[in-house]
């Protein structure tokens, strides 16, 4: 087995985020679960709770849930392209509507961490195959780098 082509990734798309493709034209960019800057932003977020924590308590599991989403709002779910509302109008990305997306709606949140979590997305190998698909016309898929949802 060659372990570089079958387990290395690509640390750039892990920070940055890549495009995947979810379906009716729609698509996320979303980074890698526990990149560097998800861990700051965790780590910020839980800073009011370190000494709960420290003591061997629990962040509330209300406080926790928000934390995790606002986490993945902020450094996971990096842009999208294609959401629109039930009346057909586009949806802007920012981070207050992410917020509100993975709040509302937990089997999108649910997507998006799987995603993030899936080393697959970021295989150094499926990404330069996807780009060579993409240069060579990949049937109307727009972006280098864009992957179909696993």
């Amino acid at each position: 087995m060659k372990v570089n082509q079958r387990f290395a990734t690509d640390a750039s798309a892990e920070e940055e985020g890549v495009w995947v493709e979810i379906g009716e034209g729609a698509a996320l960019k979303i980074a890698r679960f526990g990149n560097k800057r998800h861990e700051q932003v965790l780590d910020r977020l839980r800073k009011p709770y370190r000494n709960i924590l420290r003591t061997g308590g629990e962040i509330p599991k209300d406080r926790a849930e928000a934390i995790v989403i606002e986490a993945m709002a902020e450094a996971l779910l990096l842009d999208w392209r294609g959401l629109e509302d039930d009346d057909g109008k586009a949806i802007a990305h920012d981070k207050e509507t992410a917020i509100g997306l993975l709040t509302e709606l937990k089997d999108f949140r649910n997507q998006v961490a799987a995603i993030a979590m899936e080393a697959e997305t970021y295989r150094a190998s499926a990404l330069e195959a996807a780009a060579k698909n993409s240069k060579s016309g990949s049937g109307g898929r727009s972006g280098s780098g864009t992957r179909p949802a696993s």
